[in-house]
């Protein structure tokens, strides 16, 4: 998907997914000058930020 798709999919301001993918924080590619993303790597990395929330809620709840 391109950029505006990947932004829109994210829930991210375009220029955020510039930033998070030039620092690679997200995967890219680069295809014909055009940065390009792969719905399935953006679903996993999606799932796995939903992980991450979720232990550390848990973590907040066991220091209470």
């Amino acid at each position: 998907m391109n950029a505006k798709e990947a932004s829109t999919y994210l829930g991210l301001p375009i220029m955020e997914l510039y930033r998070l993918s030039s620092s690679s924080e997200i995967p890219s590619y680069k295809f014909g000058g055009k940065l390009l993303y792969r719905k399935d790597q953006l679903s996993q990395l999606l799932s796995q930020q939903e992980e991450d929330e979720l232990f550390d809620n848990q973590d907040l709840n066991k220091a209470a």
